[in-house]
């Protein structure tokens, strides 16, 4: 469908902006400085995005909390990597 691949391409743009960005910041800082910095931007502005939606922003149980530590995890390990690997290629 023609929305789904509007969407595709503008996460590939965003996500190689994201690449861009984070290999130019890995210049001058290490990865673990650069996810900070990643997150605590992009933290805020995901709430916001998450409140004029409408959604829930606490977990409502057990699982749900066990996904937000899950996604915690693999946003560390993830990202991180990338960071890390971006300032090393």
């Amino acid at each position: 469908p023609p929305l789904g691949d509007a969407l595709s391409l503008a996460t590939a743009f965003w996500y190689a902006f994201y690449f861009l960005a984070v290999r130019k910041a890995r210049e001058q800082s290490s990865a673990s400085r650069v996810m900070f910095w990643s997150s605590a931007v992009g933290a805020p502005i995901l709430l916001v995005v998450a409140l004029a939606m409408g959604e829930d922003i606490l977990p409502a149980g057990p699982g749900g909390w066990a996904a937000c530590l899950g996604l915690g995890v693999a946003h560390v390990v993830g990202q991180g990597a990338i960071a890390w690997a971006l300032g090393r290629l």
